[in-house]
């Protein structure tokens, strides 16, 4: 189980580094630096700009995470085959992994639709959720020291937060890939002359903001609740409340991105100037690391 879990944690780490990887290739308009997939002009190695070196380096990043991923069922299958969840879950990662191989070459064969990045991103995080669960069941499970029906009712709490979550990610790249993250020069409210201009972007971008609101709601009482199990499962405690603070710390963020400028006047309105990889660094590292601190406390709740 040692060296499942060990492998597994790299997985993680790894497949973290991965996604966020490949938003940097994205928000560099790096991702058609090789026109050809699954080699580069036809090379397994090609030696050209900086942008070229990062799509070829997100490439060779994907194939040591499917290495990881390989050697985590053969792990599993191993010493582990008796344990069905790990089973299960082992299985399944291989599975996505062949999915996410083939988005990711449709992403650069038909130039990047907004549909397929959105895809090959649920993709990768449900991978990237996928290992975090076999990394916590493959440890050593501590004792409970509370009623097991309030054990799951957490349980419960976490994983639909996780999933709510996991759908905004979904949504947010979507509002990018598709153009509609400046579809609303208001905030917070979308104004007239954007539903005028584009209607179905600002349809799509007053959906984002809408249900942002609604899972900030969510991963609030889910903070709450982990707070208050401080006593019984302190670690899932400390985990909730990073996932809070990286909500905040989003939304701050997220903030900046807006262009104050109504010296006073309280009214703001987006910032149209500011480089694309800045608008798209911060959802793409702090999402995942918030996706990550739930997903963690939803394998965490139900072991």
């Amino acid at each position: 189980m040692k060296s499942i879990r060990i492998a597994a944690w790299a997985g993680v780490v790894v497949t973290y580094f991965l996604i966020g990887l490949g938003g940097t290739v994205l928000a560099t308009n790096s991702g058609l630096s090789c026109p050809d997939w699954p080699l580069c002009y036809g090379q397994a190695y090609y030696s050209g700009t900086y942008q070229v070196f990062l799509e070829q380096f997100h490439r060779f990043t994907a194939a040591t995470v499917s290495i990881l991923i390989v050697l985590l069922l053969i792990g599993v299958i191993a010493w582990a085959r008796k344990d069905r969840a790990l089973l299960t879950m082992a299985i399944a990662a291989p599975m996505l992994l062949a999915i996410q191989i083939v988005l990711g070459g449709l992403t650069v064969l038909w130039k990047l639709p907004p549909q397929i990045i959105t895809a090959h991103l649920g993709a990768a995080l449900a991978i990237f959720a996928i290992v975090i669960t076999i990394a916590v069941l493959s440890g050593k499970p501590a004792p409970g020291k509370e009623h097991p029906a309030k054990t799951h009712k957490f349980a419960q709490l976490a994983i639909t937060n996780a999933l709510l979550v996991y759908i905004l990610m979904l949504l947010g790249s979507y509002v990018t890939g598709s153009g509609a993250a400046l579809a609303c020069p208001g905030w917070p409210l979308c104004t007239p002359a954007s539903w005028a201009v584009s209607n179905h972007l600002a349809e799509i971008n007053i959906l984002h903001r809408i249900y942002a609101v609604f899972v900030g709601l969510v991963t609030l009482w889910t903070v709450i609740s982990a707070l208050r199990r401080w006593r019984v499962a302190r670690g899932q405690a400390i985990v909730g409340l990073v996932g809070g603070l990286l909500f905040v710390y989003q939304a701050i963020v997220g903030c900046r991105r807006l262009d104050c400028a109504a010296q006073g006047t309280g009214v703001c309105s987006r910032v149209t100037s500011r480089p694309r990889d800045r608008r798209l660094g911060y959802a793409g590292v702090t999402g995942r690391a918030r996706f990550q601190s739930t997903a963690r406390r939803a394998a965490a709740a139900g072991d």
